[in-house]
């Protein structure tokens, strides 16, 4: 036996946790794992910050993009336009870190709210990694995911707006890890999380059958709150009470006793039950709750005066800490019939509080919503529902993004059978919003014809695109019913590579790749006129003007004076001395930026902090 030989068998025999058995593709080994020997002696044990450790797994296609610069090329006759007052939302097919590399010129601060559906690794099949799925005995199986996961969610925090906010959904497997790596790593500001009770229970468990899954909520620092959302059985309280009134003909002590009945027998929940007296006002019958006059703070006094029963002419018992409303503020609201008072001065005033006054809620930390999204794209009535099995349910997101306002621009870069633009679309057509989504996606997958022919294409191709067109065109459901299309607008780009400019024709070609980028950042995709110098497109309050001959200036400049509508510029300027920008920023409707500089200037910073 070697020396060497002798000093392994020495070092396994009394350190068995210094050897890994498997190495990161899961394959069985028996060697000493240097990462362990470092926490073994003490390096690393210890953090500035409780925190995640992670090895900074290579992906594919950091490999395969080494050299090349992302860009977006518009798959052509897939966009459908409808009218320009409408939102357009966005598709872009490809791997979604490349996608959030353009995105960070594009829409760097921009995005409102995002919604994700990651991986949750499970070890069954659901998290591919360098185009191999990693099952539960991968050794690297936690550190894989996590440095998956970072490098998306430190490039899409740059998308965000310092007002943003983000929902991930995730299951029992990585929910630790992830707030850890969203709260102490990418330092998000955790806002808590929904517990989405989906009424049904995993199988295939020994112990508890798990029938939730986690949205874990976090947000930028200037995030002000969600919108409140509406009772769940306000509507329902009011119907019974006022039917139950009509049915005793306004006999109110009878109505009472079977209104407290009915809400036992409907379970309804404490705090919307704590409503149970019924009145009638001027023939409209009302529900309200007593609610306390304590002063609400703990460390100092409320105000005090002299509260005398109506009935005993007593000085009524007033809270220890005194009242939350000034004297005359009482008064106002005695005269108005808004305190109860009890039998005789023994029990305290207090404030009468309607339901029909207080309709909405914060939102809760359980959503209970059973219908699975498969349900969703069976509805559309195109085979959808049988290529895509695990769809988020719409009733989820628009009951997220109904927290939010009616113009908000959300991004999913994980966008699976495109379940958030649908909701987006739908909230609009519903309450009038302007809501506008952009989704990334691979196309991964394989899917088959009738005759069981492998089909070009994966899921952006077979899935995504063809739901949001169903539901931006109208279709029949299965009942055959017909339902109207959606009305809005769609832009469907692939990411593209260009190699890294070193000449003035190369940065010219790489500046006429970026058109479409160009025509994203803008938000105008509609062309009005072509030539060899310039692109001119047109939306509904603006123009965009894309200069590409940098000789064009004087011609350029005199085009847009007949333009009277706000126009975004982007000028071809390969010197530094160009001042073409500066010839167009004299028109006073005219905001000129200079391309490609900045855009590679970005590409690069990116690079070196990858």
């Amino acid at each position: 036996m070697s020396q060497n030989t002798e000093v392994l068998a020495a070092l396994r025999q009394a350190f068995p946790q210094l050897f890994s058995t498997r190495d990161e593709e899961g394959v069985a080994v028996d060697r000493l794992d240097l990462e362990k020997i470092r926490v073994l002696a003490g390096e690393g044990n210890f953090r500035d910050t409780y925190g995640l450790r992670w090895e900074n797994k290579p992906e594919k296609f950091e490999a395969d993009s080494v050299g090349k610069l992302p860009t977006l090329a518009r798959i052509e006759g897939q966009s459908i336009q409808n009218s320009p007052t409408k939102p357009t939302h966005v598709l872009i097919e490809g791997d979604n870190y490349h996608a959030l590399q353009v995105l960070a010129y594009t829409h760097e601060r921009s995005v409102d709210v995002i919604y994700i559906d990651p991986p949750y690794n499970t070890g069954n099949k659901d998290f591919k990694y360098n185009d191999r799925f990693v099952d539960r005995e991968d050794g690297y199986r936690h550190s894989k995911w996590l440095s998956f996961m970072a490098k998306r969610l430190k490039l899409a925090k740059t998308l965000l707006k310092d007002t943003g906010v983000i929902f991930i959904s995730i299951d029992e497997n990585e929910r630790a890890a992830l707030e850890l790596l969203c709260a102490e790593e990418l330092q998000f500001r955790m806002l808590g999380e929904i517990i989405w009770d989906k009424r049904s229970q995993k199988g295939g468990t020994a112990a508890i059958s798990t029938s939730h899954e986690h949205i874990l909520v976090f947000a930028n620092p200037g995030f002000s709150g969600f919108n409140e959302v509406p009772k769940p059985n306000a509507d329902a309280l009011h119907a019974a009470a006022k039917n139950l009134v009509k049915q005793h003909k306004n006999d109110l002590e009878a109505a009472q006793k079977e209104f407290n009945a009915w809400l036992r027998q409907n379970s309804i929940p404490a705090a919307e039950a704590a409503y149970n007296h019924i009145e009638v006002q001027n023939g409209k019958v009302r529900l309200y709750q007593g609610t306390s006059l304590d002063w609400p703070q703990a460390n100092s006094n409320g105000y005090r005066f002299s509260i005398l029963h109506p009935e005993t002419k007593k000085a009524c018992r007033l809270p220890d800490k005194g009242l939350r409303c000034a004297e005359s503020t009482f008064w106002e609201w005695d005269a108005a019939g808004r305190i109860i008072y009890g039998d005789d001065e023994t029990t305290q005033p207090r404030k009468k509080l309607y339901l029909d006054e207080n309709m909405t809620e914060k939102v809760r930390s359980i959503f209970v919503h059973s219908k699975g999204g498969v349900s969703d794209l069976r509805e559309l009535n195109c085979g959808l529902d049988e290529k895509f099995p695990y769809p988020k349910p719409l009733g989820l997101l628009k009951h997220l993004l109904g927290l939010l306002p009616k113009d908000v621009v959300v991004l999913d870069f994980f966008a699976g059978s495109g379940t958030t633009a649908h909701a987006c679309m739908q909230l609009n057509a519903e309450d009038g919003g302007s809501r506008q989504c952009i989704l990334a996606t691979n196309d991964e997958g394989e899917f088959k014809d009738e005759a069981g022919t492998v089909l070009p294409g994966g899921i952006c191709t077979h899935v995504t695109y063809p739901r949001l067109k169903t539901v931006i065109e109208g279709y029949s459901t299965p009942k055959g019913k017909m339902v109207t299309g959606l009305g809005e607008n769609l832009e469907f780009f692939r990411t593209a590579f260009h190699s890294n400019p070193r000449t003035k024709d190369q940065t010219l070609a790489f500046a006429k790749a970026c058109v479409p980028l160009l025509e994203l950042k803008a938000g105008c995709f509609q062309m009005m006129e072509e030539t060899a110098s310039w692109r001119l497109y047109s939306a509904s309050d603006k123009y965009l003007f894309i200069l590409l001959d940098d000789m064009a200036a004087d011609s350029a400049r005199e085009r847009l004076t007949q333009l009277d509508a706000p126009i975004e510029a982007f000028v071809f300027a390969y010197d530094a001395d160009d001042d073409t920008v500066a010839v167009l920023n004299t028109l006073p409707n005219v905001d000129a930026q200079a391309v490609p500089k900045p855009i590679l200037d970005l590409y690069h910073r990116l690079q070196v902090q990858a």
